[in-house]
């Protein structure tokens, strides 16, 4: 009943049509027949501010993911088209209410050990308060191929200065933004939002599984649903098609 409720709920918070949210045992039929499971998702995984994520019956390595969020649903698009070794790997997307409501399958990883968690939150919290200018940037501009670089040389200068005694974190942390940013360029994706919450594990691995705060062209989607199109939704399936322009998320 879990997943049926958060259904529900996401479908009101993306404000679908009145019929659509009526509808929801209907669209959760075309989930699962879409996905391959016979019955809706037992496990609850977790939940963002636009998201859910469910853990699948017969599919053990596989989650679902519901979002309300087009970037996160373009990201991942992109990610399905061409995989990335330190991405999280993407099985199907598919747009569940046209320009509502997204749904994809995903790989379930493990979330961070409290020490991996408490590493990543320390390395933030001493860049917010030491390295505002690294924050700055990553904020305006994204995560490049070049910042973690460039993170390292700013950490190391101001060490020698004795600005700050933040260490430069073990290269772990360090090598996966290096990863995540050559990946990320490589798909044209901008993600503006990293923290402990956004990681997760794959064997020894950091691994980037919420790529939604940031910029992405539209991308294709398969839609759930193809009787719902309407004129005004093939406009904006051709404005999709051609990937004119960005979506932005709002700020809240």
């Amino acid at each position: 009943m879990k997943f049926l409720k958060g259904l529900q709920r996401l479908l009101r918070e993306s404000q679908a049509s009145p019929q659509a949210i009526a509808n929801y045992r209907q669209i959760s039929d075309a989930i699962l027949d879409r996905i391959g499971e016979k019955t809706t998702p037992k496990t609850f995984l977790g939940e963002g501010n636009f998201a859910e994520v469910y853990w699948l019956n017969s599919q053990r390595k596989k989650a679902l993911k519901i979002t309300t969020d087009p970037l996160d649903a373009y990201a991942l698009q992109r990610v399905h088209n061409k995989p990335q070794r330190h991405l999280v790997k993407v099985y199907d997307v598919f747009e569940i209410v046209p320009r509502k409501l997204w749904g994809s399958v995903v790989e379930k990883l493990t979330s961070l050990s409290q020490s991996d968690k408490q590493d990543w939150d320390q390395f933030w919290n001493d860049l917010n308060s030491y390295l505002d200018s690294a924050i700055n940037e990553l904020n305006s501009f994204g995560l490049s191929p070049e910042f973690a670089s460039e993170l390292v040389d700013l950490i190391e200068s101001e060490q020698e200065e004795g600005i700050i005694s933040v260490e430069v974190p073990g290269d772990p942390i360090l090598e996966a933004l290096q990863n995540w940013g050559k990946e990320l360029q490589a798909l044209n994706i901008k993600i503006f939002d990293l923290h402990s919450g956004n990681v997760m594990m794959r064997r020894d691995n950091y691994i980037l599984v919420d790529l939604g705060y940031g910029e992405v062209s539209a991308t294709r989607i398969d839609k759930l649903l193809p009787n719902q199109d309407s004129s005004a939704e093939d406009e904006d399936e051709e404005w999709m098609t051609k990937g004119k322009g960005y979506y932005k998320r709002r700020s809240y």
